[in-house]
């Protein structure tokens, strides 16, 4: 058997404030390959630019204390660094994960995959928890299994 670890985007992002200048963006990822995936360091393309990037487990990964790893058919992120206000909530970007080829390997093409479209988070900690908010988030679902935006129907949030 050929030992292959292959990054899958999962179709989402998540952006926090890390400075004044700078947000921190988790690009959710799944090794679908049969061997780790590790990157201790490498590149991926977010809106046509290219930013440095780590790969990290999500918690209760097995990859431990392997640093920088995802073991095959676990979930994590590619954390990476962009300037304020370039990501807005709720919106689609397009990504390329693993542009430089260095956190994946195998004599399949891992990276035929690595370019995809990943969506932010609609509310972040400072969303005003009120009707416009709830139901833009309740009607936006992603699939993990094809990272596909589905549109649900308009909930009623009204109290009587």
């Amino acid at each position: 058997m050929q030992l292959v670890s292959d990054l899958v985007a999962d179709g989402l992002m998540h952006f926090s404030i890390y400075d004044a200048t700078t947000v921190g963006v988790r690009i959710d990822v799944t090794n679908v390959g049969n061997a780790p995936a590790v990157g201790t360091g490498g590149h991926v393309v977010v809106i046509n630019s290219i930013w440095g990037a780590k790969l990290y487990q999500y918690a209760g990964g097995t990859a431990n204390p392997a640093a920088n790893t995802l073991n095959p058919g676990e979930h994590g992120y590619i954390l990476t660094f962009l300037p304020n206000g370039m990501l807005k909530p709720c919106h689609s970007y397009p990504v390329n994960i693993d542009f430089d080829r260095s956190m994946q390997a195998g004599p399949i093409d891992p990276f035929a995959n690595d370019q995809s479209t990943s969506a932010t988070q609609c509310l972040s900690w400072t969303s005003p928890i009120d009707v416009p908010n709830l139901i833009d988030a309740s009607s936006r679902v992603v699939t993990k299994k094809t990272s596909q935006m589905k549109t649900l129907p308009p909930v009623n949030l009204s109290i009587s």
